[in-house]
């Protein structure tokens, strides 16, 4: 049965998602027909095409940004929608377990995070012209450093945004099952201070891994070095989203009295 409420959550969310893709892939090749109409011998870039070319590119990057947000919301809504209001009614006569629910809506939301990370690369890809245009930042922002502590840096970056991506999904799903517990302006200030609370928890044991480490040049930091401080925060992160996913789920079925 969750295998039927992933593909359901899968179509239900891409509905709101895909004209988003669409919208900012027809923008990406606007801005790249633009962009070789100035480049080309043919044609004299006037002022005025200089600037729609600008306004395009503009329009790709701050769309790529907005797209990421949009997902947070949508995501975060979809799942306040079909589980929280007169929606979530009908969901819960389905033979699932709250498990199933939250963790059905973490999965695609998570789904969807790779499929926009992916999606955004091809856009900037097309935009720019460059398949390869990652290569153009990566000398740019790490030429202080070796290849290979950049390729790590950069690796350690996205698998934390990850994570937290998926940390920050599990806190929030928390925080509207207590909220929803409330009525009338509690409601809110509850979703509010569990979602703060969650975000001084992660800090903290951050803060913690860091200050246990021996004291560390940051430029000359080795590999094992930085594995010593990432690990324990990737486990951290994931040990909190896993604690808020038990904690959701346990909420979410005395609140329906399912037990």
């Amino acid at each position: 049965m969750l295998g039927k409420l992933l593909k359901f959550d899968i179509h239900s969310l891409g509905y709101s998602m895909l004209p988003m893709y669409a919208f900012l892939f027809v923008v990406a090749v606007i801005s790249r027909v633009f962009d070789m109409m100035i480049h080309s011998k043919k044609i004299v870039a006037t002022k005025a095409l200089l600037m729609v070319s600008n306004t395009t590119h503009i329009l790709v990057m701050v769309g790529v940004a907005i797209l990421f947000v949009m997902l947070l919301i949508m995501s975060i809504d979809y799942y306040r929608n079909n589980i929280m209001t007169d929606q979530g009614y009908l969901m819960h006569t389905l033979p699932v377990t709250p498990y199933q629910l939250i963790a059905s809506k973490a999965i695609v939301a998570m789904f969807y995070g790779i499929i926009t990370l992916i999606f955004s690369y091809i856009i900037i890809a097309i935009d720019l012209g460059k398949p390869f245009w990652y290569q153009r930042i990566y000398t740019d922002i790490f030429n202080f450093m070796s290849k290979e502590r950049a390729f790590w840096l950069c690796t350690g970056m996205l698998i934390y945004i990850f994570i937290y991506f998926i940390f920050l999904i599990q806190a929030v799903y928390l925080a509207l099952n207590i909220g929803y517990s409330f009525a009338g302006r509690l409601r809110s200030i509850m979703v509010v201070a569990v979602c703060i609370v969650a975000y001084v928890v992660g800090k903290i044991g951050e803060l913690i891994v860091i200050y246990m480490q021996p004291e560390l040049d940051v430029d000359g930091m080795s590999r094992s070095e930085a594995m010593q401080i990432c690990i324990p925060i990737f486990i951290i992160y994931l040990v909190l989203a896993f604690a808020c996913y038990i904690l959701s789920s346990q909420w979410l079925q005395r609140r329906l009295n399912l037990d």
